[in-house]
């Protein structure tokens, strides 16, 4: 996970995912890119009200210069830790312009800040990582407000074994072996996705032998829901990141069928990486 990017707001929130991302982008010899995308007039139309109203063109200058001002200092900063940054604005809701720059450029990997959603706001918004992650083809990263510092020792990784990861899982055990964390996996078995116990043991064996993740900790638990069962299985083995898949549902297959894993970005304390099966 070398080329990392990272949509910023310049909140102290991105603020901190940044500072994670410069820390694995270090540790594995990569490259940071910050990204604000300049979302007018909604992102500014408090702070340039008049200036939208009367000049609307300078109005949009005016944010422009603003947020390459900040970049400009965000990266500064960066490079005096010895980070190699780069820095991009531009005009458009996130989801565009992040989908724009993915496309052009290969990244290994997507850091994101999230502050998690609620109730009608959860269902008919969401939270922009939550988007990220629905979207990505590359694993994002989702950082909850509640995180201090990110030094992962148990990471879970959660999944019913029903299907193979794409091959982006591959940089994700490379993450994991490189940090020499312990890793527990769990398959959460319950009365809608029910697997007798020696048939979920055996997909699990042959998915930790074909993905080459040694001796490790694996076992298949009873559930009554999956987010309960992440949560008291996380809570158990005292796990600080929970690696899970997700399909990438859209449109009205989300809304109706939703998506486990974008839920737990949503409501979890503890940072998930999620990669695209």
């Amino acid at each position: 996970m070398k080329n990392i990017i990272v949509p910023i707001d310049f909140s102290e929130l991105s603020y901190k995912a940044t500072k994670i991302a410069f820390g694995i982008a270090q540790d594995n010899g990569g490259s940071i890119t910050l990204l604000n995308a300049v979302d007018f007039p909604l992102q500014y139309a408090e702070t340039f009200a008049t200036a939208l109203s009367q000049y609307p063109d300078k109005a949009l200058q005016i944010a422009i210069e603003e947020s390459r001002e900040k970049l400009s200092k965000w990266e500064d900063e960066l490079k005096l830790l010895g980070a190699n940054v780069e820095t991009i604005s531009q005009v458009g809701l996130l989801d565009d312009v992040m989908k724009n720059t993915l496309e052009a450029k290969d990244y290994d990997l997507v850091v994101s800040g999230t502050h998690g959603a609620k109730g009608l706001e959860d269902i008919l918004i969401g939270t922009n990582t939550e988007r990220f992650v629905r979207n990505s083809k590359i694993p994002v990263l989702s950082i909850p407000d509640t995180i201090t510092d990110f030094d992962p020792r148990r990471v879970l990784l959660v999944s019913d074994f029903a299907e193979e990861p794409s091959e982006s899982f591959e940089a994700i055990t490379q993450f994991i072996k490189g940090i020499k964390a312990d890793l527990f996996m769990v398959r959460l078995n319950s009365i809608s996705n029910f697997l007798p116990t020696d048939k979920a043991e055996n997909k699990m064996q042959a998915f930790v032998e074909k993905w080459d993740l040694g001796h490790i900790s694996y076992e298949q638990v009873d559930c009554d829901d999956f987010e309960s069962g992440v949560r008291k299985y996380a809570k158990r083995i005292q796990a600080d990141l929970i690696l899970i898949g997700t399909h990438g549902r859209t449109g009205i297959s989300h809304i109706l069928n939703g998506s486990q894993t974008e839920e737990l970005v949503n409501h979890l304390n503890q940072p998930v990486l999620s990669y695209h099966i």
